[in-house]
């Protein structure tokens, strides 16, 4: 039998494994250990065991990142450490998190997504008939009184209502009545310690200096 006798011609060793490289002509390959460990799997899965596979082979390749090619990807992504971005295009993101870059006084947290721009300064104007205290959102605004009536403008201390440093509000008088400038537990300086408002129409700033001192500036008078 010609298959016999080419067989019979191989000359074996250990871990040799006899195949067939034509018609009754055979010569063998080296069979590792390993080797013998994969080829007696049943099946696909078995073969993975044994290899020590997790699920990432056999997941779709739009479930992990491609490191080369344009791709996306869906899901909660977390990074740790540095982060680098590097590249000689842009690199967009859009999400719920993001929007166009804030104006001043927006202290939004949001990425940025467009370039910076000043857009045109606008001053809010609160009209005031009574005695008032500042809240938070009085920053950047005109505070205006327009009452027959004379009033207060209060400023809260800084553990009450914690103003950032260099916040600007605007005072004005619209009305008859006098506007006087108090303060609670913190320091306002004036020239002259003068914290009234000179007469109808005048106006003046209020500047946080450091957390628990403020200026007034502006036309004023001591009553």
């Amino acid at each position: 039998d010609a298959t016999l006798t080419a067989l019979a011609g191989v000359s074996t060793s250990a871990n040799s494994l006899i195949y067939a490289t034509a018609s009754d002509t055979f010569t063998t390959t080296t069979l590792s250990s390993f080797g013998r460990t994969l080829i007696d799997d049943a099946d696909a899965s078995a073969a993975r065991t044994t290899l020590g596979l997790g699920t990432i082979a056999t997941a779709a390749t739009s479930d992990y990142v491609d490191v080369t090619n344009s791709q996306s990807i869906a899901g909660t992504k977390t990074f740790t450490g540095s982060i680098a971005f590097s590249g000689s295009g842009a690199i967009a993101i859009s999400s719920s998190s993001t929007a166009v870059t804030q104006t001043a006084l927006d202290n939004s947290t949001k990425i940025a997504t467009t370039a910076y721009v000043q857009t045109a300064t606008r001053v809010a104007v609160n009209t005031q008939t009574a005695n008032y205290t500042l809240v938070i959102g009085d920053e950047g605004k005109m505070i205006e009184f327009n009452s027959a009536s004379n009033l207060t403008l209060t400023i809260p201390a800084n553990s009450s209502v914690a103003f950032p440093v260099g916040t600007q509000i605007l005072i004005s008088r619209y009305g008859t009545g006098t506007v006087q400038v108090l303060i609670t537990t913190d320091t306002l300086r004036s020239a002259s310690s003068n914290r009234f408002l000179a007469s109808q129409y005048s106006g003046a700033t209020l500047v946080k200096r450091t957390s628990t001192e403020w200026y007034l500036f502006g036309d004023l008078s001591a009553t």
